[in-house]
């Protein structure tokens, strides 16, 4: 009897597209490496309290590359890379990341919850950050994150978890902000998963007026997004997985608003071990 999983929902305070850092408190295989690929396409017309308002809607697309890897039962290292089209900035890097994650809890191993506390560093080029789809807020950006999570099994595999997740940053420049997230995920034969998620992002700056024409960066702002969306991902064993998402802003303040974006990724799991 096929075992139908529920859906996925993230309240992930965070704006951004779905292939950003891993934040589930969970590690693929130890010593496995993980090369995941997104192109993700979004469109806006406005940004909520803009001083003069964009001239035409703004047709952004990436393609963003990430490789994680377990290098010990209880750790985790990951980097990631972006390159971005907007009309604003032609084809051309916008940033790489590094994140470690240590996991001091396993609720796999007999632990009563799976609990991971990490840190990420994240360059952004300057170019980008004059960009208002450009969602980070200076040119170096530092967080440090918990995430705390739940697996149900059976027999061999999860058919249901359920985590939280918090993060706080700081860039070089401007003021710190938070990002969230919760999130019930489930699965079906370890084939087939769908979500359903709520995205935002809460930046603790002072400006609360945006010029798009003289922008340097959201770290000075008080900006605020919610995000909805769905995704459905399809395992094809055994070359990786296929990942499908798309989002729509529910309500921004100081940010790009009635945001639509979709991402379409391949997620392929290697070990030469």
């Amino acid at each position: 009897m096929k075992k139908w999983h529920f859906s996925t929902i993230y309240f992930l305070l965070f704006f951004g597209t779905l292939y950003s850092l891993e934040k589930k408190p969970w590690f693929q295989d130890l010593y496995e490496f993980e090369f995941s690929a997104y192109y993700s396409y979004s469109r806006y017309a406005k940004v909520q309290n803009a001083k003069k308002q964009l001239k035409k809607p703004s047709n952004d697309q990436s393609l963003a590359f990430d490789l994680g890897m377990t290098i010990a039962p209880t750790f985790h290292g990951e980097i990631e890379m972006e390159f971005v089209d907007t009309p604003r900035q032609s084809w051309g890097y916008r940033t790489t990341a590094l994140q470690g994650r240590w996991k001091p809890l396993d609720d796999i191993l007999g632990d009563p919850v799976a609990l991971t506390v990490g840190g990420l560093i994240r360059e952004v080029s300057s170019h980008s950050l004059k960009d208002v789809s450009c969602p980070y807020s200076s040119r170096l950006n530092f967080e440090f994150s918990g995430a705390v999570g739940k697996e149900w099994s059976q027999e061999a595999s999860w058919w249901m978890r359920v985590f939280g997740y918090l993060a706080l940053g700081l860039g070089n420049r401007g003021a710190p902000w938070t990002r969230a997230a919760f999130a019930l995920q489930g699965n079906v034969e370890d084939r087939h998963y769908g979500q359903l998620f709520l995205l935002g992002n809460f930046g603790f700056g002072s400006k609360k007026h945006v010029n798009v024409n003289h922008f340097f960066g959201w770290g000075k702002f008080a900006h605020r997004s919610i995000d909805i969306g769905a995704g459905y991902d399809y395992q094809v064993y055994p070359w990786g997985k296929l990942t499908i998402n798309a989002t729509y802003r529910l309500y921004a303040r100081t940010f790009p608003e009635h945001l639509f974006s979709i991402t379409i990724g391949w997620i392929l799991p290697f070990s030469y071990f």
